[in-house]
């Protein structure tokens, strides 16, 4: 337990320390931009991922799995590695070419958004599936903070409010010294050929690939698309306010992060063993990640006219009014997080591709529905539509597999935080205190009204301190 619990720690400090850096870069980004440059950044930054997708296709997942139960190995890492360097190159030269198809009566936009699909190359030349498969965690962890600490040392000093093409030129930099500082630690690295791959073989692998990467996909639609379309049918600016509100969601998510880090890696190994005390586990997961959620929601949902200027100055009064809205994305989230891992660990991928392919549709077509004839609101509800939508179709199929008592803790844990809220909104407003009191508040409320146990706490505190 202690070397899984030190192998967890370096994946969740590395993803701490990035969201961190990332975050004052984003704010440093949006005061100087303003909300129709950062909208830009948000933008670029999305297509990015969409483009990072189709050129990865599943590859990191089959080379860690592929490197981990070496020597027996269907597939080599010079293969891998050069499969992900082929499709890093087609997918920027297709997306290349939609961008100044979509783009085209904006050269500035298009030319900003064809920087930032760049970095597909040097993410692709990054060696992180390699030492996931190796388990050497702490490399991953210092290679993601040089490179978002470079990222945010450039754009601090080199960047002004007239230069904001310069923004994606320094992200891509930031990326190449954090891939090439990968390789450069990599012993064997001279065996990664870009020149040893048949036809044949590339077909197969990226096949083979495609079916485990195809659920990350239509999982990631409800953060990926947004911004597409919000940039696309109301314009920049919109795209802006919706995007730093969005960023204090992805900076609480961090405690989701924690959640899949340091609670769940061995539920497959006990799932196998002694399913109920699996059961018992996620339960006790379940409860205290929705609880938990809803006091961030309720924190966020009420210190949102606080926060917003707060961070990213007065300019973003229309993401104050945002946030409240996406502020109830966390708890459907957190759920989601719980059955969707689930679903993998107990070995049911197939069940997992299913949900998420046919969650993934209906999304796509709700936000982009309510994108062409909505607004910034409109949308951010559609948003949290989205989650809940996965959330039920995961649900859905992990019912099936795990038999797990949500209905009853869930609901309390709802009816209190409605209550609770209601009573905050009849009553005479007070925002500074409201967000700092409410959460701890409500936490107590269910622990008064036992929805909350202390073996619960005591369960959570030895999972966290073994």
């Amino acid at each position: 337990m202690g070397q899984l619990a030190s192998k967890a720690t370096w994946i969740l400090s590395g993803d701490i320390g990035v969201r961190i850096i990332g975050f004052l870069t984003t704010v440093y980004l949006a005061r100087t931009f303003g909300a129709d440059g950062y909208g830009v950044i948000i933008i670029g930054l999305s297509v990015l991922g969409v483009g990072l997708w189709f050129a990865d296709l599943g590859l990191n997942t089959l080379g860690t799995r592929e490197v981990s139960k070496k020597p027996n190995h269907t597939y080599s890492e010079n293969q891998i590695f050069s499969a992900k360097v082929i499709m890093a190159v087609v997918s920027f030269i297709t997306g290349s070419i939609l961008i100044w198809i979509i783009f085209y009566e904006n050269r500035t936009t298009a030319i900003i958004l064809q920087l930032f699909l760049l970095a597909i190359i040097p993410h692709s030349i990054q060696i992180e599936w390699l030492y996931n498969g190796l388990q050497i965690f702490s490399r991953i962890t210092y290679s993601r903070i040089l490179q978002a600490s470079i990222y945010l040392f450039l754009v601090f000093f080199l960047t002004g409010p007239n230069e904001l093409i310069y923004v994606p030129v320094f992200y891509t930099i930031s990326v190449t010294i954090a891939a090439l500082f990968l390789l450069a630690l990599y012993k064997n690295r001279k065996s990664l050929n870009l020149f040893e791959m048949n036809q044949g073989n590339l077909r197969i692998l990226i096949s083979d690939g495609f079916r485990l990467g195809l659920g990350s996909l239509f999982a990631q639609f409800v953060i990926l698309l947004p911004p597409l379309f919000i940039g696309y049918f109301l314009g920049n600016s919109q795209a802006g306010y919706y995007g730093a509100a969005f960023k204090l969601i992805l900076l609480v998510m961090l405690l989701d992060r924690m959640i899949t880090t340091l609670l769940l890696p061995n539920l497959s190994r006990i799932w196998k063993n002694k399913r109920k005390d699996a059961v018992y586990h996620l339960n006790n997961l379940l409860k205290l990640a929705t609880a938990f959620s809803c006091a961030a929601a309720l924190f966020l949902y009420y210190g949102a006219d606080t926060i917003i200027p707060l961070i990213f100055g007065d300019g973003y009064s229309k993401s104050a009014f945002v946030l409240p809205i996406l502020s109830f994305f966390l708890p459907a989230t957190f759920a989601n997080s719980i059955f969707a891992y689930g679903l993998i660990a107990t070995g049911h991928d197939s069940d997992y591709l299913q949900s998420a392919m046919r969650a993934g549709i209906a999304i796509l077509f709700l936000l982009l529905f309510v994108s062409s004839i909505g607004n910034l609101s409109w949308i951010s509800f559609a948003v949290i539509l989205s989650e809940i939508t996965i959330m039920l179709f995961m649900y859905a199929s992990f019912s099936k597999v795990v038999n797990i008592k949500i209905q009853t803790p869930m609901l309390q844990v709802a009816v209190f935080m409605i209550v609770l809220m209601t009573g905050i909104l009849l009553s005479a407003n007070q925002y500074r205190v409201s967000a700092l009191v409410l959460p701890s508040l409500y936490l107590v409320i269910l622990y008064g009204f036992k929805i909350l146990h202390k073996q619960e706490f005591s369960w959570l505190k030895k999972r966290l301190f073994p």
